[in-house]
């Protein structure tokens, strides 16, 4: 009896040193984020430290949509001689991030204007070793005024920075959708420039498809961002995607005392037909605007244009080299462009920070991938979205 006793006190000790030892493996093991709050576009860095070394660890990142959906990414990271893991600003955790429950049609991450938490855990063999946080946001004192069709005459999201200094300004348009959205406007208000988010179809009161849409609209839409305050009038461009890319370059050439510089992502160098169709996408003065090349050379500001070798959408790639050899045949060398092979649609025009889960484009009652692969569309929102910031900031007056 002794003897068993003798063992079962053994085995206790023996399994109380046992979690001793886990416990104490989390001791001095810590998790700092720099710098712990930052805008979205911002790259941050996460440095692990405490850790054995060559010790495999997980990396849990988790936060909410504007939804309040939670989502989640997993990554594996190995520490180094000294116990340390850095990500070294590389935002995998964050470009990675994939909804907890996914829905039958794929819904990209929309982030809140406003401070969002992201939580961000170390774990090791299912424990969480250490904790730290991030809040990220659009912008210290960016404020949001919705414009109505009935009280503006359009319809859309004004994103207006804290500073009341004219800045040059920015008209945002979407593409295929043809409704506004809060993204990347909201973005470039947190950097100083105020940024007209505008819907042009399928809202109420606009048409219900693309299809004769007045380029007038987008002029009364221009004034009315000419008139804000913190507007700088003689600086203002327009920035749009796929069939937005397509307005914008339509109204730098059309409107050029009120249009100061385009940039266009994964355009067409061409004027398209309505969507669906037949009939034409746009009208000027009541009469239909004709399907054939954009006359880029009507355009006297400057114009950047993005292409992607992989645009499922546009051959944008080869579209954005004939907006510049058509151009030049005019005697103009404003239009500069970049071209990612490995990309698809939409480069120039994404936050590179967000997930690339559900980054797709609805056509109908279809859903079409952007093209290219996740980490090539990745690295070209990174490289082009720093392009942007500094088009619209060197804007000449």
């Amino acid at each position: 009896m002794r003897e068993r006793l003798s063992v079962v006190a053994t085995l206790a000790v023996g399994a109380t040193l046992l979690a001793a030892g886990a416990g104490a493996q989390n001791a001095g093991v810590r998790l700092v984020v720099t710098p712990p709050t930052s805008l979205l576009d911002q790259a941050v860095n996460v440095h692990v430290v405490g850790l054995h070394p060559r010790q495999t660890i997980t990396v849990v990142t988790e936060t909410k949509d504007v939804l309040g959906k939670l989502w989640r990414s997993r990554l594996a990271y190995r520490a180094d001689q000294h116990g340390r893991v850095n990500t070294h600003g590389h935002m995998r955790l964050l470009w990675a991030l994939e909804p907890i429950r996914k829905s039958a049609e794929p819904s990209p991450f929309v982030p809140t204007v406003g401070p969002t938490t992201v939580t961000i855990r170390a774990v090791a063999e299912k424990r969480t070793l250490a904790t730290g946080s991030l809040v990220r946001r659009a912008g210290a004192h960016v404020t949001r005024t919705d414009a109505t069709l009935a009280r503006a005459g359009f319809v859309g999201a004004y994103f207006a920075p804290g500073t009341r200094a004219r800045r040059p300004a920015v008209l945002q348009l979407g593409g295929a959708q043809g409704s506004y959205g809060h993204f990347p406007a909201a973005v470039l208000a947190g950097h100083g420039y105020p940024t007209l988010s505008l819907a042009y179809f399928n809202e109420p009161g606009l048409p219900k498809t693309l299809k004769e849409i007045p380029l007038e609209y987008f002029a009364k839409a221009l004034r009315w961002l000419a008139g804000q305050p913190g507007v700088d009038p003689s600086r203002i461009l327009v920035y749009g995607v796929a069939r937005g890319a397509e307005a914008a370059l339509l109204l730098g050439a059309t409107y050029p005392e009120l249009v100061h510089g385009v940039i266009a992502s994964s355009p067409s160098a061409d004027v398209l037909g309505a969507y669906p169709g037949p009939g034409a996408a746009w009208t000027l003065g009541g009469k239909p605007v004709l399907e054939g090349p954009i006359p880029v050379w009507q355009i006297p500001g400057p114009v950047l244009a993005f292409g992607g070798g992989k645009d499922l959408y546009y051959s944008s790639a080869y579209a954005v080299h004939e907006l510049v050899e058509r151009s030049a045949e005019h005697g103009r060398h404003n239009v500069v462009v970049r071209v990612y092979p490995d990309a698809g649609v939409g480069v120039g025009f994404g936050i590179p920070t967000l997930p690339t889960y559900g980054r797709v484009i609805k056509l109908g009652n279809h859903y079409i991938g952007v093209g290219g692969t996740p980490g090539a569309n990745v690295r070209a929102w990174a490289a082009s979205w720093p392009l942007v910031l500094r088009f619209v900031r060197t804007m000449p007056a």
